[in-house]
């Protein structure tokens, strides 16, 4: 069974739904090949006689139900998001070939992903994320250690391992509290 591949004409400037395929009407030529469902928004009589002539379904929407409805409708094939942290990021994913690439970084962004430099960062974001909540063996995140030695004016090495990060702190509130009992 192939996944269905929608498409949205629309002549919007923003408000893009991350993960929708979009396509100006203006610039139309020629019907897509493997489109399964149409959505035009507009009056776009060429485009809607192209895909009706090789049996593809078009619905017409207006902007404003678009706004309103794409966001949770399976009308227009919007999947439930994944939790991003639940995504399992390979270690070489800087080696994936740009559709993974891009596949990837659309189930741990919210952002269309438009290109590679995009998807690059949608990931990054992703695994800093992941890496600031990051719990150690003290009950704290590294964004909270981080946050507190940051407070005493304390530097940190970025590339601290969680349990080094846990002992520095350990230490450098220890001194404080030394400090504060003299």
């Amino acid at each position: 069974m192939t996944k269905p591949f929608e498409i949205i004409y629309s002549q919007q400037k923003s408000d893009f739904i991350a993960g929708r395929a979009y396509a100006n009407p203006r610039f139309f030529t020629t019907p897509r090949q493997g489109v399964t469902k149409v959505y035009l928004v507009g009056d776009w009589p060429e485009i809607r006689a192209a895909y009706e002539s090789m049996g593809v379904e078009v619905e017409q929407i207006d902007a404003d139900e678009a706004k309103r409805e794409t966001a949770t409708s399976a009308d227009i094939g919007q999947e439930a998001a994944e939790d991003p942290a639940a995504v399992e990021i390979p270690e070489d994913w800087e080696g994936l070939s740009w559709q993974k690439l891009r596949a990837l970084a659309a189930k741990v962004s919210d952002d269309a992903i438009i290109n590679k430099d995009g998807a690059i960062e949608a990931i990054r974001n992703e695994l800093s994320r992941r890496r600031s909540e990051e719990i150690a063996s003290n009950g704290l995140t590294r964004r909270e250690m981080n946050a507190d030695l940051e407070s005493m004016g304390v530097e940190v090495e970025p590339a601290l391992d969680i349990e080094e990060l846990a002992e520095l702190h350990a230490e450098k509130r220890e001194g404080k509290a030394d400090g504060q009992s003299q």
